[in-house]
């Protein structure tokens, strides 16, 4: 049983239909599963929907309001440089990061966070 299936089930739960997804191979999946009602956003500069100044100015922008944030854990991260970048974005807005609900696999190594920044 994959978390994918557990993080989907979460973020319907708690009505989280737009959370903004920072890694690949997230996205589709939930899109997918919840059968069109989890709409993620992404902005990932990595993706090429935006250069990495537009990634900067976005994230600063989106703090203003409360979002949740959905990132793999750093084992099975794609681009660790994104997640080091939002939490240097973070940081320099004055804001930290809250871990809301890790998700797992059957041995126990985390997969999937669900964060918030505050």
């Amino acid at each position: 049983f994959s978390p994918i299936y557990s993080l989907s089930r979460y973020l319907e739960d708690n009505r989280i239909y737009r959370p903004i997804i920072l890694d690949w191979g997230i996205y589709h999946d939930l899109i997918f599963l919840s059968q069109g009602k989890i709409l993620p956003q992404t902005f990932n500069y990595v993706e090429g929907s935006y250069g990495k100044e537009e990634f900067i100015r976005v994230c600063k922008s989106d703090f203003k309001e409360p979002h949740m944030y959905v990132f793999h854990t750093p084992e099975f991260t794609n681009r660790s440089d994104v997640r080091l970048l939002f939490t240097e974005l973070c940081k320099e807005s004055g804001k930290s990061i809250y871990t809301e609900k890790v998700f797992y696999q059957r041995d126990g190594r985390s997969v999937y966070s669900v964060c918030s920044v505050r």
